[in-house]
C-alpha cells in the first residue's frame, strides 16, 4: 500500500481528521491540496456542512466564484445550526451581489438578517436591493447599519449613491461629506477618497453648487493631473456656470493633449458649439466620425 493509500485509510478511521488536515492546509496556504481533501471527504456525515463551508470558502480565495456559490447554497441544505447557516449565507450574499443575481442574494440576505446584528449584512442587503434599482429600500437597509455605526465607511458610502439616484443630493452630499472626513488621515484609503472626492464634485455640480464644485475639481485636477476624467468634469462645470471661455480653454487644451480620445473630441466640439463656434465644432464632430 503507497503512503498516499495509507493516509488515506488513517483519515478514514479518524473523525473529522479530514476538516482539521483541510483547515491546516488552508492555513498554510496549499489551497489546492486543502481543496482535493475536502472533494474526496464530502460524505453525508456530520460535518459535511463544515467541510463545504470551508471548500466554498477556498474556491472564493482562489476567485472561483461560481463555484463557490454552488457549494455555499448546498452547504445551506445541511447545516442546521443557525449561526453557522447565517454565515454561509452571508458568504453567499455577497457572492450573488458580485455575480448581480441581486434576486437571489435578497432572498439569502433577507434571511441572514433575522439570525444576524452583523451590519455588514445590512450593508449587503442594502447593496442587493440597491442593484434592484429599490433605492428607496436600499436607503432604509443602509440606514439601519448606520443607526448603530454613524461612521461605517461602506454604509455612508453606498447610501450616498442610493440617494443620489432618487434625487435627495443635499443628503447624499452630507454623507459623502463625511466620508472624506473619516478616511482623511489613512495612506490606505488615498484611491477610495479620491474617488469620493470626485464623486462629491459631481454631486456639488449637479446640484448647482459650481462655485464648490469648480474648486474641488480643480484640487482633484491639481493632485491627478493625468487623470482626464476629473478635467472633463471641470470642463462641464464651468460651461454650467456660465464661464464658457475658461470651458473653451480647458477643452482646448485636452483636445491638444487627447486628439484621438472620442469623450475628449465630443466635449471640445460642445464647448466650440456653446461658443458660437458651430461650424468648428460641426467639424470637429464629422472628423471624429470618420
Amino acid at each position: 500500500m503507497c503512503i498516499r493509500d495509507r493516509l488515506r485509510s488513517v483519515r478514514d478511521n479518524i473523525p473529522g481528521v479530514d476538516l482539521r488536515h483541510a483547515q491546516a492546509l488552508a492555513n498554510l496556504s496549499r489551497t489546492d491540496e486543502a481543496i482535493e481533501i475536502l472533494q474526496e471527504s464530502l460524505t453525508e456525515d456530520r460535518e459535511l456542512g463544515q467541510k463545504l463551508s470551508l471548500l466554498g470558502h477556498l474556491h472564493n480565495s482562489l476567485d472561483h466564484v461560481d463555484r463557490a456559490i454552488e457549494i455555499y447554497q448546498h452547504a445551506r441544505e445541511v447545516i442546521l445550526d443557525d449561526a453557522h447557516r447565517s454565515d454561509v449565507g452571508f458568504s453567499l450574499g455577497t457572492l450573488l451581489n458580485r455575480k448581480g443575481r441581486f434576486e437571489e442574494a435578497i432572498a439569502v440576505l433577507s434571511e441572514v438578517v433575522e439570525h444576524s446584528y452583523d451590519l455588514q449584512v445590512r450593508v449587503e442587503l442594502g447593496k442587493a436591493y440597491e442593484g434592484r434599482r429599490q433605492y428607496s429600500v436600499a436607503v432604509e437597509k443602509f440606514q439601519m447599519a448606520l443607526n448603530e455605526n454613524p461612521n461605517h465607511l461602506e454604509a455612508n458610502k453606498y447610501i450616498a449613491s442610493s440617494l443620489r439616484n432618487l434625487g435627495r443630493r443635499g443628503k447624499a452630499i452630507r454623507h459623502l461629506e463625511k466620508l472624506i472626513v473619516l478616511t482623511a488621515n489613512e495612506p490606505a484609503r488615498v484611491h477610495s477618497r479620491t474617488r469620493f472626492r470626485q464623486f462629491l464634485a459631481v454631486l456639488y455640480q449637479e446640484s448647482h453648487q459650481h462655485e464648490k464644485a469648480i474648486n474641488l475639481f480643480r484640487t482633484l485636477s491639481k493632485e491627478h493631473p493625468d487623470n482626464q476624467q476629473i478635467k472633463l468634469g471641470l470642463v462641464y462645470t464651468l460651461k454650467e456656470a456660465q464661464l464658457l471661455r475658461q470651458a473653451l480653454h480647458l477643452s482646448r487644451s485636452l483636445y491638444q493633449e487627447a486628439p484621438d480620445s472620442t469623450n475628449v473630441a465630443i466635449t471640445h466640439a460642445r464647448m466650440l458649439s456653446a461658443s458660437d463656434q458651430l461650424k468648428a465644432g460641426v467639424k470637429l464632430l464629422r472628423k471624429q466620425l470618420r
